[in-house]
């Protein structure tokens, strides 16, 4: 059974990143800037972003037995939104890129509202650090 904070993190990571954007971003990110590994800060959850033009796709790497999906993101600027479904849930998330390797998102709309899921999601956040890509040894 997930604790609490875990059905958080998943949403969140499914979602790609639960977070509060509190930080002033960046202008103008490229694609390159979106993709590759993040990690979610104090959460043992690492996600894998490509982005091509201004779509953003989101795929588990660790751990990769979540059951969540992603869907329908989009990049503009310094932020992107993403579509993220959990048990049942439906979340729109907002990822803000505040420096070439670190993102913030939250959630921006959860449904169903009464959901426990969306309760715990309420005004949450979550840091994401982009991994450092690894080159040939």
């Amino acid at each position: 059974m997930m604790t609490p904070r875990k059905h958080v993190s998943a949403l969140s990571g499914a979602a790609f990143w639960l977070c509060a954007a509190s930080a002033q971003a960046q202008q103008g990110a490229e694609a390159d800037e979106w993709t590759g590994q993040w990690s979610a800060e104090g959460l043992p959850f690492v996600v894998e972003a490509l982005a091509r033009d201004d779509r953003l796709s989101i795929s588990p790497v660790m751990p990769t037995n979540q059951g969540w999906s992603t869907s329908n993101g989009r990049i503009g600027d310094n932020s992107a939104t993403i579509e993220a479904e959990y048990q049942g849930v439906t979340a729109r998330i907002l990822i803000e890129l505040v420096r070439d390797d670190t993102a913030i998102a939250r959630t921006v709309s959860c449904r169903p509202d009464y959901h426990f899921v969306c309760t715990l999601a309420r005004n949450q956040q979550a840091l994401f650090h982009r991994q450092p890509a690894s080159g040939p040894q």
